[in-house]
């Protein structure tokens, strides 16, 4: 089973609509009037099923033979148990303070209750058994999920995964753990037919929340990776600002509010790289944003083989600037990747330069020989001159550098083959 735990992300506004919702749900639960279950065994074992569906409609539950407003609607606010009730709230806090936050309260509360009337109302006119009834939130709560996968399809989410004795915090990519984990579960579960529950409801609900979701983000003026309009507000306010600590106040203000916003990292960490031109040197603030950003955007965009997002910024920074102090958290592999991306571009210094963050960080590591011959390959691919002084710059930011020892040691034969 998995536990939504979150975003990430900060909610600008209390999610009222949400934690209403949920009360709402506990205290008709606490109202429901208990049903017969001795009476109802009777019934289905003797097969009365004109008796049993004359109970249903006294007691105004949903069934094939009684859907109207009044049975959808207490439908969607009746649960099973306390099992029943607690699973759907979790699930409805955790996705739901989201979704209401972006869809804003009307739009929530319409897929809301558009996904579990027509969701309930379908199933239970073209799926449910005569003898049976529907009750419950899920269909309501897959609606909004649906919305809510649509409008944070970019993001990761935090889950509590827990099964028998494991328990274990994991992060997942909202586009693939909602199609394997709350579609493809709940189709296979379809066919199946497996347990007491309305799979078909919640496909439905899923389903009319994705669409209403797809129609909310064609609409939306706020585009990704910006999610609130308080974070476009303030990055409107960076127009002009030349105060480089406004800029790093602006800047972390939106990125405590999202912090896979990359378009705001990618702008405060080019204003620290301006900055480091024009003094030569890296500064307090300067050094303070690129240590605190710089491994954070690269390291997401090579996890993610979006290596022409790290190309765009690494061509930003010059090559005097001593980007291994702030990359240290990159794995052998994420440094191996990215230099052999920029080598298949013929960026030739471009990967000698994250070749030798490999060398600083891992100069023991069973790869390095194989490495260093690829970049001794490298070595004698490179005939301009202004390659060659990148790779001077390369060799003299860090001389001890097992790469950089290569870099001079090769200079220095092709000087003597030149004399």
């Amino acid at each position: 089973m998995l536990i939504p735990l979150g975003l990430g992300v900060k909610i600008p506004k209390f999610p009222f609509i949400t934690i209403y919702l949920v009360i709402l749900n506990v205290f008709f639960f606490l109202q429901q009037d208990p049903l017969d279950f001795k009476a109802i065994e009777q019934m289905v074992s003797k097969k009365q099923t004109s008796s049993l569906i004359s109970y249903y409609k006294s007691k105004d539950l949903l069934n094939k033979e009684n859907i109207s407003v009044s049975s959808l609607i207490k439908a969607q606010f009746s649960h099973g148990s306390w099992a029943h009730l607690v699973g759907n709230m979790l699930a409805l806090i955790g996705f739901g303070l989201y979704a209401e936050t972006k869809l804003g309260a009307l739009s929530y509360l319409f897929v809301y209750f558009l996904g579990g009337s027509l969701g309930l109302g379908l199933s239970a006119h073209f799926f449910l058994k005569p003898d049976s009834i529907l009750l419950g939130a899920s269909a309501n709560i897959f609606s909004m999920m649906g919305a809510f996968f649509v409008i944070f399809f970019r993001h990761y989410m935090k889950f509590l995964l827990f099964y028998v004795f494991i328990w274990k915090k994991i992060l997942l990519p909202v586009r693939f753990s909602f199609p394997f984990f709350f579609i493809l579960v709940e189709v296979t579960n379809q066919f199946l037919g497996e347990g007491n529950v309305a799979h078909d409801a919640h496909l439905i609900g899923i389903g009319i929340g994705v669409f209403c979701g797809l129609i909310f983000i064609l609409g939306d003026p706020i585009k990704w990776p910006f999610i609130y309009a308080i974070e476009r507000e303030k990055f409107d306010e960076l127009a002009g600002k030349t105060n480089f600590g406004e800029i790093v106040d602006i800047c972390n203000d939106i990125l405590n509010f999202n912090p896979v916003n990359y378009k705001v990292r990618f702008f405060l960490l080019s204003k620290a790289i301006e900055r480091f031109q024009k003094g030569l040197h890296l500064d307090k603030h300067a050094n303070e944003v690129l240590k605190n950003h710089l491994e954070r955007y690269i390291g997401k965009f090579i996890k993610e083989k979006n290596y022409d997002l790290c190309n765009s910024l690494l061509k930003k920074i010059p090559y005097d600037l001593p980007i291994f102090l702030y990359l240290e958290g990159l794995s052998q592999r994420k440094i191996i990747k990215f230099g052999d991306y920029l080598l298949d571009k013929r960026d030739y210094c471009g990967a000698l330069r994250i070749y030798q963050l490999f060398f600083y960080y891992y100069p023991k590591s069973k790869n390095a020989k194989n490495l260093l011959r690829t970049c001794d390959g490298v070595l004698e691919a490179i005939n301009k001159k202004e390659d060659w002084e990148r790779i001077k710059m390369i060799k003299d930011i860090n001389p001890e550098n097992i790469l950089s020892l290569r870099i001079k040691k090769f200079l220095e034969i092709k000087e003597e083959k030149r004399y």
